[in-house]
């Protein structure tokens, strides 16, 4: 993010009450939910849609987990984080999902062949661009940052998992 990305961001968030200007230098976050919520309801409505790439689903396995089990075992994800329900269990929540999406560098043929994926209209597996390097949990290596994590979570309306979002 460039310097003027990020003073704008700022501004943004001053403007609506989130961040206050301590002095000439320091801000400080005052209203977390807001900005929280606000948070959720743009990865909703437009970021999770803008960094969508494609819908795929797994080949040889009968789920999320056997397939992510799959590419664990042949040690295929390069760089590749998961999110969604599947990236929510490995994060240790407590969910039994069916879908799972991947934040990829690159997509194309290798990378399917790499995941044993196929493109589907309806898959369960969502592909999104992976937009930076710091977007991995630290807690839970291969797994998408908590926020971004929460983000997908929150889009789907599925009271099976208000738990995992809790967490």
């Amino acid at each position: 993010m460039s310097h003027v990305v990020a003073g704008q961001a700022l501004a943004a968030c001053e403007a609506r009450g989130w961040v206050r200007r301590l002095d000439r230098t320091r801000r400080a976050i005052v209203e977390l939910e807001g900005m929280l919520e606000s948070w959720l309801e743009g990865y909703a409505s437009r970021l999770g849609a803008d960094l969508e790439l494609a819908r795929a689903t797994w080949t040889g396995v009968p789920d999320a987990w056997a397939w992510a089990a799959a590419v664990d075992e042949r040690g295929g994800w390069d760089g590749d984080l998961v999110a969604g329900e599947l990236g929510a269990t490995r994060a240790g929540c407590d969910i039994v999902g069916s879908t799972a999406s991947v934040y990829v560098r690159d997509w194309g043929a290798e990378a399917m062949r790499r995941l044993r994926v196929v493109p589907a209209r309806e898959g369960k597996l969502v592909v999104r661009r992976a937009f930076a390097p710091e977007l991995a949990d630290p807690d839970h290596p291969g797994v998408v940052d908590r926020l971004l994590l929460l983000g997908e979570l929150a889009a789907v309306p599925d009271e099976r998992l208000d738990e995992a979002r809790a967490e």
